[in-house]
């Protein structure tokens, strides 16, 4: 009986060494290699080689060693984790590299590499493998909102952390922030309404400050400070500010612009646009939440049509330099005619059917 036990236990330890050598296969560098900074909505961070805003996933080599990265694969999915294989290239020590997760499937060493997926912002994992089928590292899902990248700090070896201010190919700019947070709660939400009430906000975390805007402009901490009910009121009355602000080039009635801008010939109906987001030291700013009230007895009766309500900060419409709603100083190129990314402006769009019901926002 008891040599029969060893004689088990003497097989069992024969496989464990057999084991321990396969794993050995892998080289020590393979370990050095990390995903270093992960941007999964890339509205404006940096352009890939064709002038597209591409997702974009960095590696870096934290060790001392140069990596083949000819025997590495990338993924988004972990039931498929050789989705795209590397090309014969080298990382060396203390490098980064950046590769587009464009769906584009690129793999020429010498040129921008594109991965054969892109990614979800809603969160979805990331997974570096080398081919005799070991993880080396990975990313969890996570949401990241836009321009805002999910990396490690330090460089390589750190906690993970999300950063405002991306660094694609350059140090990853410490320390970061440890959790994300949520929208902000309205008490009500945007539409129409025959009589003025209190507008309460709130957040999930108790410590969060929220801070709002009442003119359609981006909350940050130099805004309003919520510490009590907001008023949303009728707005009769109130002198018009934004339709007295000239869209078109008055001093030449020809075309295109035929008649030039007119003034309005009576007072325009407003209504109260709230835009709020939460702060909290420990996190980036939160998402801007907006909700957009009308306070007025024959408010339903006064639109036949669907309503949409935009809002964002008055330069991206009315500045002569960025305003893409007037004339600019430019008189042979007018803002309005302008196009492409560099004219493209951040805005929140609510869209009402008839009856002000609240279709999306």
């Amino acid at each position: 009986m008891g040599e029969r036990l060893l004689r088990f236990r003497g097989t069992f330890i024969k496989l464990s060494l057999v084991f321990l050598l396969a794993w050995q296969v892998i080289p020590v560098a393979a370990q050095n290699i990390a995903i270093n900074e992960v941007m999964a909505s890339n509205a404006t961070t940096i352009a890939d080689d064709d002038g597209d805003f591409s997702d974009w996933i960095e590696l870096y080599n934290h060790g001392s060693e140069p990596v083949e990265l000819f025997n590495y694969a990338l993924s988004d999915d972990y039931d498929d984790p050789y989705k795209w294989v590397f090309p014969q290239m080298m990382l060396n020590p203390g490098e980064s590299l950046i590769l587009w997760a464009s769906g584009k499937d690129r793999k020429i060493a010498e040129q921008a590499l594109h991965t054969n997926f892109s990614l979800d912002s809603s969160g979805e994992e990331i997974i570096l493998s080398y081919t005799d089928g070991n993880q080396v590292d990975e990313m969890i899902p996570v949401i990241l909102p836009a321009d805002i990248s999910y990396g490690r700090f330090p460089d390589g070896t750190g906690e993970w952390r999300f950063f405002i201010n991306p660094s694609p190919g350059e140090p990853n700019p410490g320390p970061g922030f440890s959790f994300l947070l949520d929208p902000v709660d309205f008490s009500s939400n945007g539409g129409t309404f025959q009589n003025e009430f209190f507008l309460n906000l709130g957040h999930t975390l108790d410590d969060a400050q929220i801070f709002y805007t009442l003119d359609g402009s981006t909350p940050n901490e130099s805004s309003n400070l919520f510490t009590e009910p907001i008023l949303i009121r009728n707005r009769q009355g109130d002198p018009n500010i934004i339709s007295l602000i000239p869209t078109n080039n008055i001093s030449d009635p020809g075309p295109p612009y035929y008649e030039g801008w007119q003034p309005p010939s009576g007072e325009v109906l407003k209504v109260n646009v709230i835009r709020a987001r939460a702060i909290h030291p420990d996190a980036p700013p939160g998402p801007v939440s907006s909700q957009t009230y009308l306070v007025n007895p024959l408010a339903n009766e006064r639109f036949t049509l669907p309503v949409f309500s935009l809002a964002t900060d008055n330069d991206n419409l009315f500045d002569n330099d960025t305003g893409i709603y007037v004339h600019g100083n430019d008189p042979n190129h007018p803002n309005y005619f302008q196009d492409g990314m560099e004219w493209e402006r951040p805005a929140n769009l609510t869209f009402f059917e008839k009856g002000w019901e609240m279709a999306f926002n």
